[in-house]
């Protein structure tokens, strides 16, 4: 249901759509996941933070150079999620698959 309220207006500009600033691959994985930044800039204060569906923190770790790759070996199969933290600010966050 959606709701109408006179005098409310709602811009495309009201949303931003958050720009990637990584790759991470392979996804699935297996043991080892890669990230790739496509700004150096954003080594600033970067950290990955991974979680499980029910949102505990599993993994945290800083992004401390353009090219990093975790060893997630101890994770088992399953769908995780992780966030790209710079300071307090989520910079980019998706799914993940552990094979």
């Amino acid at each position: 249901t959606v709701t109408m309220t006179p005098g409310c207006v709602l811009q495309t500009n009201d949303y931003a759509i958050p720009q990637k600033i990584a790759v991470l691959y392979p996804n699935p994985f297996e043991d080892r996941l890669h990230i790739t930044l496509s700004d150096p800039a954003y080594l600033h204060q970067a950290q990955v933070l991974i979680y499980d569906v029910s949102g505990r923190e599993l993994y945290r770790t800083p992004l401390t150079t353009a090219d990093v790759e975790l060893d997630l070996a101890k994770l088992a199969a399953g769908t995780y999620y992780y966030k790209i933290n710079d300071a307090n600010k989520t910079l980019q966050f998706g799914a993940l698959i552990a094979k």
